[in-house]
């Protein structure tokens, strides 16, 4: 790692100061569409800073709330052509995308990101946005701001310095018969926790608040929620932190009209698909699901990805070589707090990382190491079990479930994502119309020889593969491409030593001889 500092004990200290050491963090996604990773910084930001308040003597509960009562946007692209008769109802009210009739749409998003959430070692406690409305959770919050209509409007335009619409109200009812929002208030019986209105569609009706028939406008529903709960920290995207944008508006309400102090914001800037024009959204279709981050690589490098890099700063996400990269710094990392060589930065890190499964933290086989080690073995169960007992690895055969999953991690990861130079096939048979030097060809010669009468630990065959070649007056690139290209077909390959210990002795022996015979 480059950097040694680790930006959630500051923030966490600041929080502390400032709130004490008895708090509530929330945080809310919409789930209109695949939870992507991109959204996954909200959650996960919280997280960490939940775990580093609690390293810091803190109690803290985390909150999820799915704001499974927002209205669909719009038609994504995502959805079938019928669903635009959809548009402007409570994403928990419209019937499952895939048909499933058990599930509402919102269900549909919802539910693998919470299994996300717990593959993610989160611990949260959930509140669904259609039933806090329902089961009148902020019935007096809705009475208070219709009463303060006139103040929450001058409120907002005066610091969002935009004009709002002159019949603009806090509250908007969602009509019983077309289900949209689509309606305006023409009547107000806060006694009764009601309003009366009329709608596009042609229909009047009233509208009881206390029951979850309409919702507080966004910009008024969040400092509402703050105030309720009450929510001490939350993050948010900085597009909400904008000088008047919805952070600001949102404060001013939550203490003028709810006489309630806002929560602690933590604005966090936004994840970008390398590649990719814009923002990760589901609505642009350039996203990568949380659910499917987490089939390619261990939930811990998911949160390493979020832990290394300050909230505040951008994150660029590649898939293919940098995650792999990634994945190597995560176990350098590793190692140097195994070793006792890390600071107190840099254990909080790696804590902050790990995922206890069934009640322990349990070591899975490094990435990388899987990745060669599931090629080498040309995806074969049995050969990947021998392979890892050879390489200290012997610890990941007790646990036959979780090396299922590792297994098929790498195999979606190199199928989906895997840069071509890091793929590579043990060729059954000896390559066609490879070229070698004499010199290449006593070096394969050589170390049949070397490799059939004598016994090498990886690094020492390495080792002594580079000095057999440099003997022959060969450059280190001719020495080791002779190897890759007899069992591989490509010039390039994973490192030699490791490489060819890994396989059988006697394939490797019988490969290295049969290049000789063919060209000598």
């Amino acid at each position: 790692m480059k950097k040694t500092n680790y930006w959630a004990q500051d923030v966490a200290k600041k929080i502390i100061k400032e709130r004490g050491k008895k708090l509530i963090i929330a945080t809310g996604i919409s789930p209109s569409g695949h939870i992507h990773i991109g959204n996954m910084r909200e959650v996960l930001t919280a997280d960490l800073i939940r775990r580093e308040l609690e390293r810091q003597g803190a109690k803290v509960e985390f909150i999820y709330i799915a704001d499974d009562f927002d209205r669909l946007r719009k038609l994504y692209p995502f959805l079938p052509a019928d669903f635009k008769k959809y548009i402007g109802w409570p994403l928990s009210a419209i019937p499952d995308p895939k048909g499933d009739k058990a599930k509402s749409y919102a269900q549909r998003f919802l539910d693998p990101f919470l299994e996300v959430l717990d593959d993610l070692g989160i611990t949260y406690k959930m509140f669904s946005a259609t039933k806090m409305y329902k089961q009148g959770f902020f019935t007096d919050r809705i009475t208070i701001a219709l009463k303060n209509n006139n103040e929450i409007k001058k409120i907002l335009e005066d610091i969002s310095q935009r004009k709002m619409p002159k019949d603009w109200l806090a509250y908007n009812p969602y009509c019983n018969k077309c289900k949209t929002d689509n309606t305006k208030v023409i009547e107000q019986d806060l006694k009764n926790h009601r309003v009366k209105y009329e709608c596009t569609c042609g229909n009047v009706g009233w509208s009881d608040y206390s029951h979850g028939e309409g919702k507080l406008a966004w910009r008024v529903d969040w400092p509402a929620r703050w105030s309720k709960i009450p929510v001490d920290v939350e993050p948010y995207g900085k597009e909400h932190a904008t000088v008047g944008g919805s952070y600001d508006t949102g404060k001013a309400i939550c203490e003028k009209i709810f006489k309630s102090k806002a929560p602690f914001g933590i604005p966090y800037d936004l994840l970008y698909l390398k590649g990719s024009k814009g923002k990760m959204s589901s609505s642009l279709g350039n996203v990568i699901s949380a659910q499917d981050m987490l089939k390619i690589v261990p939930a811990e490098i998911l949160r390493y990805m979020f832990a290394r890099v300050p909230y505040n700063r951008e994150l660029k996400f590649d898939p293919g070589m940098e995650l792999l990269q990634l994945v190597d710094e995560y176990a350098r990392l590793e190692q140097k707090c195994k070793d006792g060589e890390a600071n107190n930065a840099e254990k909080a890190i790696y804590e902050a990382c790990q995922i206890k499964r069934n009640g322990k933290s349990v070591p899975e086989v490094p990435f990388k190491h899987l990745i060669n080690t599931v090629q080498a073995a040309q995806g074969n169960e049995k050969e990947i079990k021998r392979i890892l007992s050879s390489t200290d690895h012997k610890d990941a055969l007790d646990d036959e479930k979780l090396l299922k999953e590792q297994i098929e991690r790498v195999k979606n990861w190199l199928k989906n994502y895997a840069p071509e130079n890091i793929k590579f096939s043990v060729q059954k048979e000896l390559p066609k119309n490879i070229k070698l030097s004499n010199e290449q060809i006593k070096l394969l010669h050589l170390l049949a020889d070397d490799i059939k009468n004598k016994d090498f630990d990886s690094e020492k065959l390495h080792n002594h593969i580079y000095e057999s070649g440099k003997k022959l007056g060969l450059k280190p690139k001719q020495t080791f491409e002779a190897i890759y290209l007899v069992i591989l077909g490509k010039s390039s390959g994973p490192k030699a030593g490791w490489f060819l210990n890994i396989l059988d002795k006697d394939f490797v022996v019988k490969r290295f001889k049969e290049i000789k015979k063919e060209k000598l």
